[in-house]
């Protein structure tokens, strides 16, 4: 006899919607009633993966029990790729710290191709409003763990303007804090995107993030870049041997990333 469904009556949302959800890759956000975030997830298939946690067998865990228990409704975005949801699911862990990411999910990710990579994922934006300008994000990576995030805009970085406007100056001392730092020197502290899927515009830092960055799934981001390699807008540090250098490559990147040309890997 199967198993009787699941009352949906705590939560703020019904069966409906679950079965309404994107079966793309995305991340997923449950908050609780007073809105605050308590954990933050990925999938290759959000309909699936979010539905899962309210089923009656979500109870055979203690992670499902705490989701049942704490969560009281869900946000959904939805991305071009599992790189990209690993990226955004590792940029709102950091952000949020929520607190059942923390406490069933303290482990290492293996790094299968070393404890040092180090990379800048560049990724275009959702097509902006009609009159907006293009722009993409940076999703920055150092020896085994996701940094932050941080916004980048062709026309700051563009041939025009070789010394470049706020954003890329901003973007430039990040770079050379977050990978060229002598030893001794303090890391970049980078700035804390203010809603779901957005990244400051301004020069205001906004807190930062914590400096030793948080886990991330570099199973998945090693093996991903290496088997799309023309496909993903990334660059190598460890291949640049200075900032300037790191910059330049950035710059075709970022021109890349938005001009909708395809995609193509620095490194």
């Amino acid at each position: 006899m199967p198993a009787a469904p699941l009352d949906l009556s705590p939560y703020a949302f019904v069966a409906e919607d679950l079965k309404a959800l994107p079966s793309g890759p995305g991340v997923y956000l449950f908050r609780d009633r007073g809105g605050g975030v308590i954990y933050v997830g990925k999938s290759r298939n959000l309909r699936v993966r979010v539905g899962s946690y309210f089923v009656p067998s979500a109870r055979g865990t203690a992670k499902g029990r705490a989701v049942l228990e704490q969560a009281y409704r869900f946000e959904v975005q939805t991305v071009a790729s599992e790189l990209e949801a690993a990226l955004l699911e590792a940029a709102l862990i950091a952000e949020h710290r929520p607190p059942l990411n923390r406490q069933f999910e303290v482990h290492e990710r293996a790094a299968p191709y070393g404890p040092r990579l180090n990379l800048v994922v560049v990724v275009r934006d959702a097509l902006p409003a009609k009159g907006a300008r293009d722009s993409c994000t940076l999703h920055l990576l150092r020896g085994g763990r996701y940094l932050g995030r941080e916004a980048g805009q062709p026309h700051d970085a563009g041939p025009d303007r070789p010394r470049g406007g706020d954003s890329w100056r901003r973007l430039a001392g990040t770079i050379a804090a977050a990978y060229f730092a002598e030893a001794g020197q303090g890391r970049a502290r980078l700035s804390r995107p203010r809603r779901l899927g957005s990244v400051p515009r301004g020069s205001d830092h906004g807190g930062g993030l914590r400096e030793e960055g948080v886990d991330i799934d570099w199973q998945l981001v090693a093996s991903y870049v290496r088997a799309h390699r023309d496909e993903v807008n990334a660059l190598d540090v460890d291949e640049c041997a200075s900032p300037q250098e790191a910059l330049a490559r950035l710059r075709v990147l970022i021109q890349a990333a938005c001009s909708g040309g395809g995609r193509v890997v620095a490194r």
